[in-house]
Formats: C-alpha cells, structure tokens, sequence
C-alpha cells in the first residue's frame, strides 16, 4: 500500500509538472505571438503614416519659392511713392517755369 500511494503521488507529481510544462509552453507561445502582433501593428502603422504624409505632400504640390519679404516690399512701395511725387513735382515745376 505504501508503494501504491508512492506510485500515485509519483504520477501526480508528474502529471503536474508536465501540466505546468505545457502550461509555461502555451504562455510563452500567447507572449510570442502577441510580440509579433505588435510588431506587425507597428509596421502597419508606420506604413499608413508614411502613405498619409506623402499623399499629404503631393496633394499640396512643390513647396513655393520665396519671394520678397515684408521689409523690401514696404520698401519698394516707398520708393515708387517717392518716385511718383517727384515726378509730379517736377511736372508742377516745368508748368510754373514754362509761363
């Protein structure tokens, strides 16, 4: 009887450590296969992106060339002003100085 229940506790024994075995097997398998999910979920993510901002960049076109900025462009209107009342004066000037 004391072999019987040694032979019973031996198979217990055993059929809990292959149990835990196949159990750390499957964990390890759902860590594994999650880890891949993962990564492909990056991948497919990084992929969308990349597509978003090239679609992004062609729907906008060439970036524009820059032109004068405000500081020249005020300076230009002044100048045409300033040309324009010189010439304005100076046509007040030959009429006075015709007559």
């Amino acid at each position: 009887m004391y072999v019987q229940a040694r032979e019973r506790q031996r198979r217990e024994e055993e059929e809990r450590l292959a149990r835990e075995a196949a159990e750390a097997e499957r964990k390890l398998k759902e860590e594994e296969e999650a880890r891949e999910r993962a990564a492909q979920e990056a991948a497919e993510k990084q992929l969308a992106l990349a597509k978003l901002r090239e679609e992004k960049a062609q729907s906008l076109g060439e970036e524009p060339e820059k032109g004068p900025n405000v500081t020249q462009v005020k300076y230009m209107m002044i100048c045409l002003r300033l040309n324009f009342l010189l010439q304005y004066f100076y046509s007040v000037l030959d009429l006075y100085v015709r007559y």
